[in-house]
């Protein structure tokens, strides 16, 4: 009986301890493979270029309301020794707009001589950050993921030619924001830019229906009500641009826009229309949507 109990126990302590060593073994491996992990992250070069997707969530304060918007835009990171740069597209090697500088610190980016929100370094292709961005009137929650798409600066997402007494024309650096209601059937706004004197020029084309082929008039008096195209505009800061037009705008009252394309990978459209000061402009434009 008592020699039964004793290898009774003697098996029991076997079994414990089969299981502490599968235990030791298991999280000796989850260890390694974390630190795997880490190195990797810290060792990777970020240099390339990157798609930002940005849920934000709103409320209003005013009206009580909430909503969400979820914006795309192209971001550029160049990484060296000492320092880490950000850029967004339309500002790319323009000496005007530096760029956010960042350090990394193990997993994270942290800007330099600036407050705004780290990037957690998920992989060496995504990073992430939270942040809040309040006022009087509202509450916008921001939920930002950053997607690695090539090692490599890839500058064009299209084609933008304007013709008047603003003449504009590239092919070779051509930037696209794009933004979405929660439903993105409802509609979008599509900013097409490219650099442009000592600033960039945009296409701004806001539209509450999805932008399919066809024609389409923005009246700015009727913006607000039942059109369609609610937003259609020329704009930019650039130095050459305020000196002929007076403004940072074309404005127009009237524009007409046709849609040619209207595919998952491609948008191309003509535009024309006439500025506030009476100009006439006609142009075209073709975007990769993101």
């Amino acid at each position: 009986m008592i020699r039964a109990l004793y290898i009774g126990i003697m098996h029991v302590n076997k079994i414990h301890g089969l299981i502490l060593l599968l235990v030791i073994t298991l999280l000796s491996s989850c260890t390694s493979e974390n630190i795997g992990n880490q190195n990797e992250i810290v060792s990777a070069n970020l240099t390339g270029t990157w798609i930002s997707t940005s849920i934000e969530d709103t409320h209003d304060q005013l009206t009580m309301q909430n909503y969400t918007n979820i914006a795309y835009n192209t971001l550029y990171i160049t990484e060296s020794d000492t320092e880490i740069q950000i850029s967004a597209c339309e500002t790319y090697n323009n000496p005007v707009y530096a760029p956010f500088t960042f350090v990394k610190e193990n997993d994270t980016l942290k800007y330099v001589d600036f407050s705004g929100a780290p990037y957690s370094i998920i992989s060496s292709s995504i990073l992430k950050r939270d942040f809040v961005i309040s006022d009087s009137t509202k509450i916008t929650n921001y939920n930002q993921t950053l997607t690695k798409t090539s090692s490599t600066i890839e500058l064009s997402r299209g084609s933008l030619q304007l013709n008047g007494p603003i003449s504009a024309n590239n092919q070779n650096h051509v930037c696209l924001v794009q933004r979405f209601g929660s439903d993105p059937a409802q509609g979008s706004e599509q900013k097409v830019m490219i650099p442009f004197d000592n600033d960039f020029l945009v296409l701004d084309i806001g539209i509450s229906a999805p932008l399919l082929i066809g024609d389409y008039q923005y009246d700015s008096i009727q913006s607000g009500n039942s059109s369609v195209l609610y937003a259609f505009n020329v704009a930019s800061n650039a130095d050459s641009f305020w000196s002929l037009i007076g403004t940072n705008g074309l404005f127009p009252s009237l524009a007409d826009l046709a849609i040619s394309v209207s595919r998952p990978d491609l948008i191309e459209g003509n535009f024309s229309f006439i500025s506030h000061n009476g100009d006439s402009y006609t142009g075209n434009f073709s975007a990769i949507p993101y």
